[in-house]
């Protein structure tokens, strides 16, 4: 009777076509949903040290969050980190072999919301400013009134505040701004949420390449905006997957503890999210890190020349041969055997019989058939194979 469920899909371990259309049931929201493209948020972490200087709230203090949230908050879409693989296609007496020879990040974009607090507006001018003159020391007094209306004769500037006849340069004209400390942003996380549970990526390093406002159009009501691209150093993952969320992580979500009502009753986490996950064996940590693979020692190398190794290796990690035994199993498992053996005892013999039958029926109403008629083959197949005289199922 096993067998004969088999195609429903509660027996997992049995291979049958029919099964197929319950192949999303690991994917119910209580065991492993996929994740949905809105259920995340962008966090810009500024550079701590400087952050009193360049908003004028302590550094450590609550204003940091209570500011990050907000900004967090206006990101309309943003583009998760993604990497190139560098490689080369090598010519190996006529046999191609594709070598690695670095990586390349994808810069990451995204658009956020230019509201009346003028939060982003005031974020990307500390960039700007932060590290260039140019937009510096342009206001004139308490006006509206910006600097740009300089005397010019023949090309060259005549104030004497700026390089001009007078041969006096003023570097807080315009330029570069070089900073003892570079970096205005530290790193982007990128944190994906489901069920109270978070994913983060992180960009570190990352340096603005470009925004862009929004235009002004009369003849649209659309939501104005800055388009920005920023470009990083690397990227990794924070090690422990599916972490529990923080206070500052929650802030972004309104609290509807105090709600009642179906919608609002605690439901558990998916299964797969009960059993930690983590990745600090493989990605390694400050605290721990994981070292580089040594050399390969010329007579471990594919086609190394030079005797057998001196003395151990320094470091074994990574050097170890690996058997490419022609043993393997194969990708996808033994292959699977309708028909049972011929010692096959008979209540096996009625086991395959149901299948048969219900699989022939199921398909027949699938398919559009006549589900009579299929289910009568099935059986006339069944009777046939218990007197020994098994018929080809595809009559």
């Amino acid at each position: 009777m096993a067998g004969f469920l088999g195609f429903l899909g509660y027996n997992t371990g049995s291979e049958y076509f029919l099964r197929d259309f319950k192949n999303a049931y690991r994917f119910r929201p209580d065991i492993d949903p996929p994740r949905q493209q809105f259920q995340g948020y962008v966090n810009f972490i500024v550079n701590r040290v400087l952050y009193a200087s360049l908003f004028g709230e302590s550094a450590w203090g609550d204003g940091t969050a209570d500011y990050r949230t907000t900004i967090s908050s206006l990101v309309r879409t943003a583009d998760l980190p993604s990497v190139n693989f560098q490689t080369e296609t090598k010519n190996a007496f006529n046999r191609k072999k594709i070598v690695n020879t670095g990586v390349e990040y994808n810069p990451v974009n995204m658009s956020v919301f230019d509201t009346v607090g003028n939060e982003w507006l005031m974020m990307l001018m500390k960039y700007f400013s932060y590290h260039y003159m140019d937009p510096r020391n342009k206001q004139k007094g308490d006006s509206r009134d910006i600097e740009g209306e300089i005397d010019r004769i023949g090309g060259i500037e005549t104030q004497g505040s700026s390089f001009g006849r007078d041969g006096v340069w003023d570097s807080n004209v315009a330029g570069y701004n070089p900073q003892m400390d570079g970096q205005f942003f530290e790193r982007i996380d990128f944190v994906l949420y489901h069920g109270n549970k978070a994913v983060q990526y992180s960009i570190i390093n990352p340096k603005l390449l470009s925004f862009k406002p929004s235009g002004i159009d009369y003849a649209s009501s659309d939501a104005m905006g800055f388009d920005l691209e920023f470009g990083y150093e690397r990227f990794t993952v924070y090690s422990d997957l599916n972490t529990d969320m923080s206070v500052e992580d929650l802030d972004r979500f309104e609290n509807a503890s105090g709600l009642e009502g179906p919608a609002f009753e605690n439901l558990k986490h998916p299964i797969l999210m009960d059993e930690p996950m983590k990745l600090d064996k493989l990605l390694g940590s400050v605290e721990a890190p994981r070292t580089r693979t040594a050399p390969i020692p010329p007579s471990k190398r594919t086609g190394g020349a030079g005797g057998p190794s001196s003395g151990p290796d320094p470091d074994p990690i990574g050097t170890e041969t690996v058997s490419r035994s022609s043993n393997l199993p194969d990708t996808y498992g033994d292959q699977v055997v309708i028909a049972g053996p011929n010692n096959e005892t008979n209540e096996d013999k009625i086991s395959d019989i149901l299948t048969d039958f219900g699989e022939s029926v199921v398909s027949a109403a699938i398919q559009g058939g006549n589900i009579k008629d299929a289910g009568a083959r099935a059986i006339t197949r069944g009777v046939q194979r218990i007197v020994g005289t098994p018929q080809s199922r595809g009559e």
